[in-house]
C-alpha cells in the first residue's frame, strides 16, 4: 500500500464531509484512511462512522476525547502504507496532491515531502504567506542544512513521511499541548536525509468563521502563549541534545521572533492589564533567555520595536507600534544609496531612532507576482504580468526574466521564452514619493517590472514527452538585489471558472486555468479537428471543417463517458461540410462537438473565438466558443428576434423576447 492517510476528528460536523471527499477524490495511488473520532460531543464521530461504512477505504475508530496529538498517536499504529500523512479534518486536500508528492518521494527518495499551502474561508482562497518563505526558490530536493528557509514551514499536515524513518525516529506528538507540530516537524526536518518539495498548492488550510475557532485563530488565550512558549523551548533542548549548527540555530531564533512571537504580541493592546501583564512575563522571560541580540538585528524594524517595547514592559509603546504598522509604515518613503534602500522615517515615526537601511526587510519581504493578462496570438500563447517591490525604483531593463513549466506529476522542468514588458498600471501599486528638491509627490519608477512569457510550438514540443499531467509556471528574476524564483499567480490569488483561457498552438489547445489558490496552471490537450466556418443555411447550421473526416458527434456535456452522453451524430455532405441536425437537440441541453481520435474522443475547435446565434423555427441554436475555442451547443427556446451572424468581438447585439 503506498498511503496511509490518518485524520484526527473532533466536533467538526460543519466541515467533516468536504475534507473526507476530497481524500476520496485522490487518484492514482494505493490508499487507506484511518479516522480518529477523538470523543466528539456533536454528530461528527456518526459521520465518520457512516462515511467508512459507505466508503471501502476508510476505517474509524472511536476512542476517549485525549486532544489532537493523542488522536494521531492512537492512529500510526494502524497505519500499513509506505508513507503515511495526517489531515486536519476541517481542511481539504487539492485534487491529484498525494499523486504527485509520493511521485516525488519516490523519484528523490526522500524521508520527508511536503507540498504548498493555501488559506481558504467560505469565501475563497489564497497562498499561505506563512509557507510561501519556505517554497521562495527553495530546490525541490534539498535538506534543512542547505534550506534554512524550511524552518518556516512547521505545519503537519502538508507532509508525507516515510513511515519507517517516523517510526525509527521515536517522536510522537506531546500530549496535552497545543502547536503540537513544532517539535516533531522540526526534529524530522533535521534527522531527515532529503526532503523533497512539490511546490504547488495542495493543502488548502481553513480559517473558521464563527464561534468554533481553531488553535491559531485564539492567540489572545495565555495557555496558547504558554504552550507555544513550551513547544519552541522543546525545539531548542533538541538543537542542544543533537549538537545542530549556529546557522540552523540563528535561522530559527529569527522565523521565532518573526512569526510565533509577535502574533502573540499582537493581540497585546485588546486585553485586561492582568493579562498583559502576564504576556509581559511569559514572552520578555523567553526573549532574554533564548533569543541572540544578532537575531533580533535581523527582523523588520516595526517589529524591534515591538520587542524593545515588550521587554520594557511599554504597553502604550506596542498600541503604537502596532497603529504604525497599519497606518503609516509601509507607506514611508524609500531612497537608494550605493544599493542600500534607507527608510526617510517622519518624526513622528516611533521608528525614528533605528536605522534607515531596510533592504533586508523589503527585499525578501515586499515582492509581489501576478498575471495580469493573457493574449492569444496565431500559434501562441502569452502571458503578461510582473513582479515588483513596492517603493522600489525599476527603470526599463533593470530586471531580466526567464521562465518555466514544471510537471506537477513527473517534476519534469522545461524552459519557456520570457522577455520584458512595459506595464503601466504597475504605478498605482507602487506608492509614492515626495520630491526634497520640487516638493512635488510623485510614482516610482516601475517600467522595469513587466514581463511576458510565450508558448508556442516549441513549447508543445518539449512537453509532448509527458503523456499528462498539470504544468505549473515559474519566473525567474534578476536585478540589482539579487535573483529568486517565484510562482506565477493571478491577480486576486482567487481561483474562478470564468477566468480559463486557452490558445491553439500547433496540434494542442493550450489551457490556462488556475488552481484552488490562485496559481497560474497550463494543460496542453489535443485535439481532433478545426471548424473554419459556420453558415445559417435556412435556419440550419453548416460546418466546414479545417480537414475531411467521415463523422462528428455532438455529446451532451456533464457526462464523463461517450457512452453516458446524449449523443447526436453529423455525417458529411456530399461537399465534405456538416449540416447539424438541430430538430434532434433537447433545448436548453448544452452540447459539444467532438471527432473520434485514435484512443477516444477529441473535441473539435474553432479557428476564431466567436459566439454565434441561428434563427430557428422555436427559438435560436446558440453556438458558442469565446475564450475556450471549443464549440458548444445549445438549442435555446423562446426568442422571437435576433441578430444572426452575432460575434461577440465585432459587434453589440440586443436579443429581446
Amino acid at each position: 500500500m503506498d498511503l496511509s492517510i490518518i485524520v484526527p476528528i473532533y466536533n467538526v460536523k460543519e466541515y467533516l464531509i468536504e475534507c473526507l471527499d476530497s481524500i476520496d477524490a485522490q487518484e492514482g495511488i494505493d490508499f487507506e484512511v484511518i479516522l480518529v473520532d477523538d470523543g466528539s460531543t456533536d454528530i461528527s464521530g456518526d459521520m465518520a462512522e457512516e462515511y467508512a461504512r459507505t466508503h471501502e477505504r476508510f476505517t474509524c475508530y472511536h476512542k476517549e476525547n485525549g486532544g489532537l496529538s493523542d488522536a494521531r498517536n492512537y492512529g500510526i499504529p494502524f497505519a500499513r502504507g509506505e508513507y503515511i500523512c495526517f489531515l486536519d479534518s476541517d481542511d481539504i486536500i487539492v485534487p491529484g496532491i498525494y499523486r504527485d508528492m509520493l511521485a516525488a518521494a519516490r523519484r528523490d527518495d526522500s524521508d520527508v515531502v511536503s507540498c504548498n499551502v493555501g488559506r481558504m474561508n467560505s469565501q475563497k482562497a489564497w497562498p499561505s504567506p506563512l509557507h510561501a518563505k519556505a517554497y521562495d526558490g527553495t530546490p525541490t530536493t534539498t535538506c534543512l542544512s542547505d534550506s534554512l528557509q524550511l524552518l518556516y514551514d512547521t505545519t503537519s499536515w502538508n507532509k508525507l513521511y516515510r513511515r519507517e524513518f517516523f517510526l525509527q525516529s521515536g517522536l510522537e506528538f506531546p500530549k496535552g499541548l497545543l502547536y503540537e507540530d513544532i517539535p516533531v516537524i522540526i526534529p524530522l526536518y533535521c534527522l531527515a536525509r532529503r526532503v523533497s518539495l512539490v511546490p504547488r498548492i495542495g493543502y488548502l488550510w481553513r480559517i473558521r468563521e464563527g464561534s468554533n475557532l481553531s488553535i491559531t485563530q485564539r492567540n489572545s488565550e495565555t495557555k496558547n502563549l504558554a504552550d507555544r512558549l513550551t513547544v519552541l523551548g522543546m525545539v531548542k533542548d533538541f538543537f542542544e541534545k543533537t549538537n545542530q549548527s549556529d546557522a540552523i540555530r540563528h535561522a530559527w531564533q529569527v522565523k521565532t521572533l518573526t512569526i510565533d512571537l509577535i502574533a502573540f504580541i499582537n493581540e497585546m493592546p485588546a486585553m485586561s492589564k492582568e493579562e498583559a501583564e502576564t504576556f509581559f512575563d511569559l514572552l520578555g522571560a523567553y526573549v532574554r533567555d533564548s533569543i541572540d541580540q544578532s537575531a533580533l538585528e535581523e527582523i523588520p524594524v516595526i517589529n524591534r520595536e515591538k520587542i524593545s517595547c515588550l521587554i520594557n514592559r511599554d504597553l502604550d509603546g506596542i498600541s503604537a507600534a502596532i497603529d504604525y504598522q497599519k497606518n503609516g509604515y509601509y507607506a514611508v518613503p524609500v531612497e537608494e544609496h550605493e544599493g542600500r534602500l534607507l527608510a526617510v522615517w517622519p518624526q513622528e515615526s516611533p521608528c525614528k531612532s533605528y536605522p534607515r537601511d531596510i533592504t533586508g526587510e523589503i527585499v525578501p519581504g515586499y515582492r509581489k507576482v501576478c498575471i495580469s493578462s493573457t493574449a492569444s496570438r496565431a500559434g501562441s500563447m502569452d502571458l503578461i504580468g510582473a513582479i515588483s517591490w513596492h517603493r522600489v525604483n525599476m527603470a526599463k531593463g533593470e530586471q531580466t526574466y526567464s521562465a518555466y513549466l514544471r510537471n506537477n506529476l513527473t517534476g519534469t522542468c522545461v524552459e519557456i521564452k520570457a522577455e520584458p514588458h512595459e506595464l503601466g498600471w504597475i504605478d498605482r501599486s507602487m506608492g509614492t514619493k515626495r520630491d526634497p528638491l520640487t516638493n512635488e509627490t510623485r510614482h516610482y519608477e516601475s517600467l522595469g517590472y513587466g514581463f511576458k512569457l510565450i508558448i508556442d510550438e516549441e513549447t508543445v514540443a518539449a512537453v509532448e514527452s509527458e503523456k499528462s499531467g498539470i504544468w505549473s509556471v515559474f519566473v525567474r528574476y534578476e536585478n540589482r538585489f539579487g535573483s529568486g524564483e517565484i510562482a506565477l499567480l493571478n491577480p486576486i490569488g482567487l481561483a474562478s471558472e470564468h477566468d480559463e483561457n486557452a490558445a491553439l498552438v500547433a496540434d494542442r489547445r493550450v489551457v490556462l486555468h488556475y488552481s484552488p489558490a490562485g496559481e497560474v496552471q497550463l494543460l496542453f490537450e489535443p485535439y481532433g479537428n478545426t471548424v473554419t466556418n459556420i453558415k445559417n443555411v435556412g435556419g440550419h447550421p453548416i460546418l466546414t471543417l479545417g480537414h475531411a473526416c467521415d463523422r462528428l458527434y455532438l455529446g451532451s456535456l456533464g457526462h464523463t463517458t461517450k457512452e453516458a452522453r446524449d449523443v447526436v451524430d453529423l455525417l458529411p455532405k456530399a461537399d465534405g461540410t456538416f449540416e447539424v441536425p438541430i430538430e434532434r437537440l433537447t433545448a436548453s441541453r448544452p452540447y459539444q462537438l467532438f471527432v473520434d481520435g485514435p484512443n477516444g474522443s477529441l473535441p473539435v475547435v474553432r479557428s476564431a473565438r466567436k459566439a454565434n446565434f441561428y434563427k430557428l423555427s422555436d427559438g435560436v441554436l446558440d453556438t458558442l466558443s469565446l475564450q475556450s475555442w471549443l464549440i458548444n451547443m445549445t438549442r435555446v427556446e423562446g426568442f422571437q428576434t435576433l441578430v444572426e451572424e452575432f460575434s461577440s468581438e465585432d459587434m453589440q447585439a440586443t436579443l429581446s423576447t
